[in-house]
């Protein structure tokens, strides 16, 4: 159910890409979300932190091996887990989160959303704790297909888990800030 626009809505989304994956993956869902949510009267960003990631990788990491790894291939995706993300690829990718995160804080907006995947959560994670940590009023939502696995955990600064396709619950959601909800535990 798309509903009519209503143009006097405040901005109230920005959707964050916060994966970290292929330089070249698409982000058709992430546009169609926000497409939605664009259709039913909310302003939407989407911010896709791949391209720089990349570049930084392309022009600077690989070339003065500041990691001793290819990070978009396939056998090195265990880095980007736990720990191991903290001590491999955290440092070199730190200054990329910070710059987003300081967008976003400028930005104001009232709620950031995440998608999830394995290699994307631990950056994800660091940049929700840093909003929660800056900006507490901020709302975070995750979503992605790593929210829907039995191990995942759910953190106390995400506000939101979408689970399931996106499209409705993510207007769910939407109207649920708009409205002042509030709830001390995460809404899933």
């Amino acid at each position: 159910m798309v509903r009519e626009p209503d143009f006097l809505r405040p901005s109230i989304i920005t959707k964050i890409k916060a994966k970290i994956l292929k330089p070249l993956s698409g982000n058709s869902f992430r546009a169609r979300l926000s497409g939605v949510a664009k259709s039913s009267g909310y302003e939407t960003h989407i911010m896709d932190l791949n391209v720089k990631a990349y570049s930084a990788y392309r022009d600077d990491w690989q070339p003065n091996k500041k990691l001793p790894f290819r990070l978009w291939d396939p056998s090195s995706s265990w880095h980007w887990l736990g720990d191991t993300y903290l001590n491999d690829i955290h440092p070199v990718l730190e200054p990329i989160l910070s710059d987003a995160v300081d967008k976003i804080i400028e930005m104001n907006p009232q709620v950031v959303g995440f998608s999830i995947y394995y290699i994307s959560e631990e950056p994800s994670k660091w940049m929700c704790r840093e909003i929660k940590r800056r900006a507490p009023h901020i709302k975070i939502a995750v979503g992605g297909p790593n929210v829907h696995k039995s191990w995942f955990k759910i953190e106390p600064y995400f506000d939101y888990v979408i689970i399931g396709e996106g499209e409705q619950n993510i207007l769910v959601m939407l109207d649920e800030i708009e409205a002042g909800v509030n709830s001390d535990d995460p809404r899933i």
